[in-house]
């Protein structure tokens, strides 16, 4: 009788879990921004490859998981290639939800219509004079 109650009790908590979850599947209908070239000396605009990634909110919104999109190479973990943001509602604004990483990353959410627009901004991009790129994405999640 134990186990049985250990059983449901186990299963009713891991159902729990997974429905305090809001997961979403997202793609880009544009993405664009700043290429350093490799020579260091000279930056241009340029149009990115639109990608699709799903992503995770937890039961009150406060945090959101971007999963990555390409495959993990064997010798690494796929948690260290989660992005976890912060998220609030602006104003108090329960419409839109801003969410930021703390590194140069934010994604910004509309909770009525699932559009949204996500930008990553290199620390080391235009402003270090690096080989690297800034950019921001605009799309639409839906539910699975």
């Amino acid at each position: 009788m134990k186990k049985v109650l250990l059983i449901i009790i186990l299963t009713s908590l891991i159902a729990s879990h997974a429905i305090s979850e809001t997961v979403l599947y997202c793609t880009e209908e544009l993405s664009t921004g700043i290429v350093n070239d490799r020579d260091n000396k000279t930056s241009r605009v340029s149009e990115f490859t639109t990608e699709r990634y799903t992503i995770k909110f937890n039961n009150d919104y406060s945090r959101l998981k971007i999963l990555p999109n390409h495959p993990i190479p064997d010798n690494f973990d796929r948690e260290d290639f989660i992005k976890i943001f912060l998220c609030r509602y602006p104003f108090g604004n329960e419409d839109y939800l801003f969410c930021d990483e703390g590194y140069g990353q934010s994604f910004k959410y509309s909770m009525k219509t699932g559009r949204f627009i996500y930008t990553t901004v290199s620390p080391a991009g235009y402003i270090g004079n690096k080989a690297t790129h800034d950019s921001i994405s605009a799309g639409q999640c839906d539910k699975f």
